[in-house]
């Protein structure tokens, strides 16, 4: 089993909750270039080394998809029309996971904001779960860093969600803090996790 576990979801965040777009809006001085993903096949080094086969990432998946997987997902889910509010910014992305024999499996929503990216939501659906898809999923995004010029990624858990707390341990993220009172359906803390690439990571000039 993998760290994610039986759990609900591995992260969720509220839409227009703060973080990289709405606490840093007008003060970024850093140039965004056009997101870059990574291609996701097996033959490319962007595809994690453990990762299972038969998985594709339909990149900048369209918010009705987004909001179906979101639903199966999480106990609080985002709407269609949440998704498209949040995809009008350039910034914002979607992701679908898809394994060839099952279908749509998981959803990843990030924004990239030149040079720090944000995970909004990770997850993966309750049936496909314990097969180590979320962690290929959450490494998929973290091999682009060093292409994208990514210095950190940021990102918002449940305290009581042990399993994704150990994913992101394992994955390198570090514990930087909490939000009391963060989470709704059931209230909850919200503790925040940091992901840095080193130095060596990240193209000069």
């Amino acid at each position: 089993m993998d760290a994610a576990g039986p759990v609900p979801f591995y992260h969720s965040r509220r839409p227009g909750s703060g973080g990289i777009d709405a606490a840093q809006s007008g003060t970024l001085s850093v140039a965004v270039h056009p997101f870059r993903p990574p291609t996701i096949a097996s033959s490319t080094p962007a595809m994690p080394s453990h990762g299972p086969l038969g998985l594709s990432i339909r990149q900048d998946a369209p918010p009705r998809h987004l909001a179906e997987l979101d639903a199966r997902c999480f106990g609080e889910s985002w709407r269609a029309g949440e998704y498209a509010s949040l995809l009008e910014n350039e910034r914002v992305h979607g992701w679908v996971l898809i394994h060839e024999a099952s279908g749509a499996v998981g959803l990843l929503c990030f924004q990239d904001a030149g040079g720090e990216v944000e995970i909004y939501k990770i997850g993966i659906v309750p049936e496909a779960r314990g097969r180590g898809w979320g962690r290929w999923l959450l490494e998929a995004l973290m091999a682009g860093g060093p292409v994208q010029g990514w210095k950190a990624i940021y990102l918002e858990v449940r305290e009581s969600n042990l399993a994704g707390r150990r994913l992101y341990e394992s994955c390198g993220f570090q514990h930087t803090g909490f939000r009391n009172f963060y989470y709704r359906d059931p209230m909850e803390k919200a503790l925040s996790f940091t992901y840095r690439y080193p130095e060596s990571a990240t193209p000069k000039g």
